[in-house]
């Protein structure tokens, strides 16, 4: 099974104006505080989502450029402070996936060279930083390429993808490849531009990671499912008037369980509006469905993010303030999706 069968199917979807309406099986509850213990506020931060001691709960990482210091809030509040000399450089990015199987999400770095190196989290959730991060064979320059991880080929683990954004494809790495083996060129034109975003989520529910491409100008999202089955293109063009002013951006996650991943718009300003675009199991965002409530106010994709807080298998709603202080949104299902 090749990586370029693998990226065959294409399909542009987009939300067609007119036919939202608001669902019945899933929604978000009133805003909760959480423990308002000041966590990760400021600018010289930043805050990372992911479940580093395996207990099916997302936990937050902060991470200070400024004293080079990394703190975990886990879920259960508790937190650990541990000095690090991992992604120190003000001009690096630091991402979290889970590499190597163990159910504890790891740490990513990409410098301004486009190197990557990474380290695991132990048993406990933390990260053994006295030892030599590991280096990843694979480039991907932060000012001409996107960096995205997630499941490329269904066994569980995070695989690496470096798109390109002058059309020259995608570089795919692997899990069991991180360190010892050269990446997967595959040539595509998909999502070319400067002026779009790439995204990733499980569109069909196969376990493996599909791409989703945003430009705001314009609102249409494309998407490029993975495929292996079949060389065919499909493709399908609908309008998403709900995230096309200045500011808007959006994020992937499925709000309810059912395998499908969905697409949250976040509108900014005072009164930004949430939006939520459905997936369907019968056909990829068929439903058209949105429900849209007002979070975060004058939430940004520095302050909006998402996780599963409560071991549900949903995905909720964190609104991080410059302070330090948090508010989350519950996904809450009146019955389970089939």
């Amino acid at each position: 099974m090749s990586i370029v069968k693998a990226l065959a199917l294409l399909m542009i979807v987009t939300a067609v104006s007119g036919q939202f309406a608001v669902p019945t099986e899933c929604f978000y509850s009133a805003p909760v505080v959480s423990n308002q213990k000041t966590f990760c506020p400021g600018t010289e931060r930043r805050l990372l989502v992911g479940d580093f001691d395996g207990d099916s709960r997302s936990d937050l990482l902060c991470h200070d450029l400024t004293t080079h210091t990394y703190d975990i809030l886990y879920n259960v509040q508790s937190m650990k402070q541990k000095q690090t000399t991992f992604c120190t450089d003000a001009t690096s990015n630091l991402y979290t996936a889970e590499l190597n199987g163990d159910e504890r999400f790891d740490l990513i770095c990409q410098q301004s060279n486009g190197e990557l190196e990474m380290i695991y989290a132990n048993r406990d959730g933390e990260f053994n930083v006295t030892s030599n991060p590991k280096d990843i064979s694979l480039k991907c320059h932060p000012n001409n390429s996107t960096l995205l991880l997630g499941d490329y080929n269904n066994d569980g683990i995070s695989d690496i993808i470096c798109h390109e954004h002058n059309g020259g494809g995608f570089h795919v790495l692997l899990s069991h490849q991180i360190v010892s083996s050269e990446a997967v060129k595959v040539s595509t034109s998909f999502c070319s531009g400067n002026d779009k975003t790439l995204l990733k989520g499980d569109f069909n529910n196969d376990g493996r990671m599909d791409l989703l491409c945003h430009r705001p100008t314009t609102s249409k999202i494309q998407v490029l499912l993975t495929n292996p089955e079949s060389d065919n293109t499909d493709e399908l063009e609908y309008e998403m008037n709900q995230c096309n002013s200045e500011g808007s951006f959006l994020t992937i996650a499925d709000i309810n369980g059912d395998g499908y991943d969905d697409v949250i718009c976040k509108q900014s300003g005072l009164f930004g509006k949430t939006y939520i675009l459905q997936n369907d199991k019968d056909k990829i965002f068929g439903l058209g469905v949105s429900y849209k409530f007002i979070f975060c106010l004058n939430g940004s994709n520095k302050n909006f993010y998402m996780g599963d807080f409560n071991k549900d298998g949903k995905y909720d709603l964190l609104c991080q303030t410059n302070i330090g202080t948090r508010q989350i949104n519950i996904s809450y299902c009146l019955r389970t999706p089939f």
